[in-house]
């Protein structure tokens, strides 16, 4: 499948490792790393992840507190949001029209 991130999914991943790695040099790019395996776990199999809201999907990071909110359209995987698990979740689910 292919990948497509919205420009606020973008902002949000690289705004996370930004701040991580400001935390501890290194633990950035481990970030990354993390959300790359993710997305890759979702391109495998985008439908084994549990619909949270709609046609939304979600898939957690294993060692960070965030998630993947996503769709699926035809053949690609359309990332709305690298949201950490705190935070208010209105601040993505308006954005499937940006897909």
């Amino acid at each position: 499948m292919n990948r497509s991130l919205t420009p606020e999914a973008e902002d949000e991943l690289t705004e996370a490792a930004l701040w991580y790695e400001d935390r501890r040099e290194g633990l950035g790019l481990e970030f990354l790393e993390e959300a790359e395996r993710t997305f890759q776990a979702i391109e495998t199999n985008p439908q084994s992840y549990q619909e949270v809201h709609l046609d939304i999907r979600r898939a957690t990071l294993r060692r960070f507190p965030y998630s993947v909110f996503y769709v699926i359209d035809r053949d690609t995987v359309g990332v709305l949001a690298v949201h950490h698990n705190s935070r208010d979740p209105r601040r993505w689910k308006w954005r499937r029209t940006s897909i």
